[in-house]
């Protein structure tokens, strides 16, 4: 089995996790990891046992990625995912791909041109709750849908290694309950 020497790009909270995972996955290798935060990148790297980069354009020049893995904020995305399409690397990147639908026409003209792989992160596409909660709405089990907001991590919320759990029980009850209110108003 090919083990994948993989970089991280962008080591906020959704970042780490990407970088922690990789580093304890069989089937991947974290070789390293790049942050604007010269203090963020060098910490991550001592604890993940692998190298710091603050340029993203240095980091891309290393010979032994053979993929990455771009979780900077939204309005870096743009610059993060080109430098890496120019590298001719494959790239997932978390959603979305751009702030601006300029930029995400241009941004996927250029991977579609590349021949790059490339995945988009739809991290809850298929999370159980929110199978299940979409599952009850369409079959009616909670009323009339007028509005629904979905908080990241209904489930769980990884943050450095602690989970913090949420029944999906009561965040349907708080969605009943809502819609129930605002029935009434329209």
């Amino acid at each position: 089995m090919k083990v994948l020497r993989m970089a991280v790009i962008g080591l906020g909270r959704l970042g780490y996790v990407h970088a922690y995972n990789i580093k304890h996955s069989i089937k991947a290798n974290l070789v390293a990891v790049c942050d604007m935060d010269e203090k963020v990148a060098v910490r991550t790297s001592e604890e993940l046992e692998c190298a710091a980069y603050t340029d993203i354009h240095q980091l891309l020049k290393r010979k032994d990625i053979d993929a990455v893995c771009v979780v900077t904020p939204t309005a870096c995305h743009f610059e993060s995912v080109a430098a890496v399409v120019k590298a001719k690397l494959p790239l997932f990147c978390e959603k979305p791909l751009a702030d601006n639908i300029a930029d995400n026409l241009k941004l996927a003209k250029i991977i579609k041109e590349s021949g790059i792989k490339f995945q988009i992160g739809f991290n809850r596409r298929f999370d159980p709750d929110n199978t299940t909660a979409e599952k009850m709405i369409r079959e009616g089990y909670i009323g009339k849908s007028v509005f629904l907001m979905l908080f990241p991590g209904i489930r769980s919320l990884l943050h450095y290694g602690r989970v913090i759990r949420v029944k999906v029980v009561v965040f349907l009850l708080i969605c009943f309950f809502t819609i129930l209110i605002l029935q009434d108003f329209l």
